[in-house]
């Protein structure tokens, strides 16, 4: 029987499903991209956000400052549609893109596909995810092998405690 997927109250999907005997399993996904990746997501998000305020007409280059070496950006308030996609700005990206506790997933596949490139595949989570159930069911399967087993019966040791004034 397939799990349906719980629905949070703002009407979203969450990675949360209810066994048949109640016992709810969340499943939160945090990826870990390497600094490298971090800065290559970065930076063709800059470029598309450059790309899409030139198609709208705002110029976002450098303005020299005359008889100086000096050049002034001016501040824009305005966010490009690639900000509004994802729902953050640049700088609340660069942030969560060099997070060391990792990228939420919903994150890293909104921007895969704002972006056009891919990091990580569906095949790569679920093999990850095989990988860690096989792990985690075959350990405690073992574990309760070892404890089940007769072995060597220590004697608990005692504390030699000494009093001082």
């Amino acid at each position: 029987m397939t799990k349906e997927l719980q629905t949070n109250r703002y009407g979203t999907q969450v990675p949360s499903v209810i066994t048949d005997n109640g016992v709810t399993i969340s499943t939160p996904i945090y990826f870990r991209i390497t600094p490298d990746q971090a800065k290559l997501v970065l930076n063709k998000f800059r470029e598309k956000k450059r790309t899409e305020f030139l198609e709208m007409g705002v110029d976002t280059s450098d303005q020299p400052v005359v008889g100086t070496s000096l050049s002034v950006k001016t501040a824009m308030n305005q966010l490009s549609p690639i900000e509004v996609a994802l729902g953050q700005n640049e700088e609340s990206l660069r942030l969560h893109l060099f997070n060391r506790q990792g990228i939420n997933e919903r994150l890293l596949v909104k921007l895969q596909e704002l972006l056009d490139f891919e990091i990580v595949s569906s095949k790569d989570l679920l093999e990850a995810s095989e990988a860690w159930i096989s792990h985690l069911f075959d350990y405690e399967k073992q574990r309760t092998q070892r404890t089940n087993t007769p072995g060597k019966v220590t004697k608990p040791r005692t504390r030699k405690t000494t009093a001082t004034k």
